[in-house]
């Protein structure tokens, strides 16, 4: 490197340090490492290691050169960050020169998805590469946090030798052997080690998780350090920007990928184009419908297998499932009650942001290896995080609590994945993690058994709301539907029709949206429950309130709101009132009407009309309902009392 191109580099680094403040921050935590330093022996007091973190867009705004230098050779570039401080601290104040040798610097570095977006067919083809990367990856496995030694001191053991003072070195293999005064075998001073964190990471490319993806995926191995190991969760996408060793990978930076609808809500940018075939709609729709989208988007779901109105109880579940997607908090678990629904299932899990279909005996994950390489693995239900873990049918894993069983259950009810060793022992932290994935099961076992009907009243519990997925009563429609399809199989769709590819759109957008229960529909629910519990204390179980609470607000995130009202409860209470009549019977008080088992298909642009008709009576039962079973002054009961 020339030395006034050097030169340049360095003055560009000394402007974004102090552009970002990050050298007067440095220069202040010298001051008091110094007064620290001052009471101890050089050698033995451990050094002031530093990481500056660097925004690649913002650098290349104000030192360009450098910019470009640290893309090609990160190595060397992280050198003239190191030049700079040794630089800016002599500057500061000459006493401090002795602390130069004290002070080691790591960046970080946050980069975009631009100088290249590294293939994962194959390791082998990164052995000719150089320069920063980035990969964007899913974390399938990791190593836990193990110990490496980030520099040591050593000496000559014998005391009058000049060498027993000892000096310090970064790399202790390379560490001199043989003192060079009076030849004795030089000995490491343990306390005076520095030990820092490393682990491994395993990376998958996030296509193999999308629909239709058939390709076998090579995993990317990965080196982390220090800082950069904080932030490893088994299961979640990360932008990676990474540099390349003869044998490894390295990692400079890290970050949690999110969707840009995410980014831009995050923000508080406007949203990027809803697609034109659901603006379409709702430009069609009446405004004082809040539930025709909804299921207007229901009816078309797997609509090439299905006709518009078979399932729609179910199919509405499994919309709002997909909307209730949110990484931040558990999303909406679905359990289908009848043996006709694997198809339909299948079929709509594939709208999601990740499809896992279950394989493997172990769903949480494992654990194992020897002490200094232990390694979790994720299972389906991590690697589905923000999207679906189907897991098709729970009569495969009989009447009893299988291993396979169990691991759902304590998942579905704690909320975290917890991972098993070899001998399918659950292990404590750090192998506990957060479920982010929606489960989807359905049951197909004989109602008529009273052992069937226990299994079945413990799912409801664990899973807190039924859908119906009986379509007996549909075959010979279902059958007209394929032949008719077959038969039109060139023909273009319908515009009404919106497609997968829309849809799938339109849910990555509506799940970024963050929604607040409003008083009003706080009330109305817990009226409900109240009510309902006092009349059939067996049918509506006590998780119910929760998963009623997440569905309401994964349809008003259908609608474009921000805030549940009561409109968004009414639905839900109508699912549910139409899954208890349909397993239990109906409520001997006042059988409420039906909704979405009396839908006709004749004229498909009227499902929503129907739908929104229909709704409107129920909101009328629903009033009364409660009302004759709770009294003026215990209407505001709350649910624990309860």
């Amino acid at each position: 490197m020339e030395f006034t191109s050097n030169t340049k580099m360095l003055q560009e680094i000394i402007k974004y340090l102090d552009f970002t403040s990050q050298l007067h921050d440095l220069l202040g935590l010298i001051q008091s490492y110094k007064q620290k330093l001052n009471s101890e022996q050089d050698n033995f007091f451990p050094l002031l290691y530093h990481c500056i973190e660097v925004d690649f867009p913002l650098l290349i705004d104000i030192a360009g050169n450098a910019a470009n230098f640290l893309l090609v050779e990160p190595d060397l570039g992280q050198q003239l960050f190191q030049q700079v401080i040794d630089l800016a601290i002599k500057t500061e104040d000459p006493r401090l020169s002795q602390m130069v040798n004290q002070i080691q610097l790591t960046l970080r570095i946050s980069l975009p998805l631009m100088p290249s977006i590294l293939s994962f067919d194959s390791q082998s083809s990164f052995a000719n590469k150089s320069g920063l990367s980035v990969i964007k990856g899913i974390v399938m496995a990791r190593t836990i946090i193990s110990k490496y030694c980030k520099s040591a001191v050593f000496r000559c053991p014998t005391e009058g030798c000049c060498g027993h003072k000892g000096h310090r070195v970064f790399d202790s293999h390379s560490a001199a052997s043989i003192c060079s005064y009076c030849g004795c075998t030089n000995e490491e001073f343990l306390r005076a080690r520095i030990n820092g964190d490393q682990a491994l990471a395993v990376f998958v490319n996030p296509s193999g998780f999308q629909q239709n993806n058939f390709l076998r995926h090579q995993g990317i191995t990965v080196s982390f350090k220090d800082e950069l190991t904080r932030d490893l969760e088994l299961g979640v996408c990360y932008n990676v920007v990474v540099s390349f060793k003869p044998h490894h990978m390295v990692a400079w930076g890290i970050e949690r990928t999110i969707s840009e609808h995410q980014w831009r809500f995050t923000n508080g940018l406007p949203t990027v184009a809803i697609p034109l075939a659901i603006l379409q709609h709702l430009q069609k729709t009446d405004l004082d419908s809040p539930w025709n989208l909804t299921a207007t988007l229901s009816s078309q779901l797997a609509s090439h297998i299905y006709p518009l109105n078979s399932f729609f109880q179910l199919k509405i579940g499994l919309l709002l499932s997909l909307a209730s997607q949110d990484l931040d908090k558990m999303p909406v678990h679905l359990l289908a009650v009848g043996p006709d629904c694997c198809q339909l299932l299948q079929s709509v899990s594939q709208l999601s942001r990740r499809h896992v279909g279950v394989t493997s005996p172990t769903l949480s994950g494992a654990m194992g290896g020897s002490m200094g390489a232990v390694w979790m693995e994720a299972g389906p239900l991590l690697l589905a995080s923000g999207g679906v873990c189907y897991i098709g049918d729970w009569a495969k894993f009989g009447s009893g609590r299988s291993s396979v069983a169990s691991q759902i259950v304590t998942a579905i009810e704690s909320g975290q994945v917890d991972l098993v060793d070899s001998s399918n022992t659950v292990l404590g932290s750090p192998a506990s993690l957060p479920l982010r994935a929606a489960v989807w099961t359905f049951w197909s076992g004989d109602k008529a058994t009273s052992a069937a009907q226990t299994q079945l009243r413990t799912l409801i519990e664990i899973f807190g709301m039924p859908f119906i997925g009986d379509g007996s009563g549909d075959i010979e429609a279902v059958a007209q539907h394929l032949l008719l399809e077959a038969m039109q199989s060139d023909v273009k769709p319908p515009s009404c029709m919106i497609s997968p590819e829309d849809l799938k759109q339109y849910l990555d957008i509506v799940c970024s949206f963050k929604v607040q229960l409003t008083p009003e529909a706080s009330k109305l629910l817990r009226n409900y429950f109240v009510a309902s519990r006092r009349e059939r204390p067996d049918c509506l179980p006590l998780t119910a309130i929760k998963t009623m609470t997440s569905l309401a607000e994964a349809h008003a995130r259908l609608c474009l709101r921000t805030h549940v009202i009561s409109e968004d409860v009414i639905l839900v209470i109508c699912l549910y009132e139409e899954a208890i009549t349909a397993l239990y019977g109906p409520s001997l008080m006042s059988p409420p009407p039906t909704v979405f088992a009396s839908l006709s298909a004749e004229n498909g642009t009227c499902i929503g009309q129907q739908v929104d008709l229909k709704l409107k009576n129920f909101s009328m039962w629903l009033q009364q309902y409660i009302k004759s079973l709770l009294s003026e002054s215990s209407v505001n009961l709350s649910v624990c009392e309860e």
